[in-house]
């Protein structure tokens, strides 16, 4: 039988790994999304510079969908400063779901191993009312929870630097 401080520790070792996964993955999906919204206010910004593009295009563009986005890049496309704003607004606009969406599961696992966590170290202070198996079972199952949580989140995580580099 495991003792009660073996088992707080333990549980309590889990719960800050996860608090700190969550908060790195936070910052990491802040940091993210905040580029991809400074790309398209810098190229929001550098319109009214440059010739070629009208005040009603840019407000067009941003209305537009991925398609018709596209199309209307290619309308300027012998323009090469309005096509690259253009093309970079749109690419990063791209982007910001994609980078939610990876983010957004990373999270909610890490949450909910936060919460396993919690539950565990409750289950301690109470295991005198639970069978002398609970407290281990439910340390193997929070051990193989945290293991797939924290390759679920490098996963993400190589995904979104992978394919959410800065278009060049």
């Amino acid at each position: 039988m495991l003792s009660e401080q073996t088992s707080l520790y333990f549980f309590s070792a889990w719960l800050q790994a996860d608090a700190a996964l969550f908060a790195i993955v936070g910052i990491f999906g802040i940091y993210k999304l905040q580029s991809l919204e400074n790309t398209i206010n810098s190229a929001m910004a550098t319109f009214p510079f440059l010739s070629g593009i009208r005040e009603e295009e840019v407000t067009a563009f941003a209305g537009k969908d991925g398609d018709g986005k596209k199309e209307m890049i290619e309308h300027f496309k012998e323009i090469k400063p309005v096509y690259r704003n253009l093309y970079f607004w749109m690419k990063a606009t791209e982007k910001i779901p994609k980078v939610k969406n990876l983010i957004t599961p990373t999270m909610v696992l890490t949450g909910s191993g936060m919460i396993l966590c919690s539950v565990g170290i409750l289950g301690v202070y109470i295991s005198k009312m639970l069978p002398c198996w609970a407290t281990p079972s439910l340390m193997v199952s929070v051990f193989v929870y945290e293991v797939v949580t924290i390759i679920t989140i490098i996963d993400k995580i190589k995904i979104v630097i992978e394919e959410h580099k800065p278009a060049t």
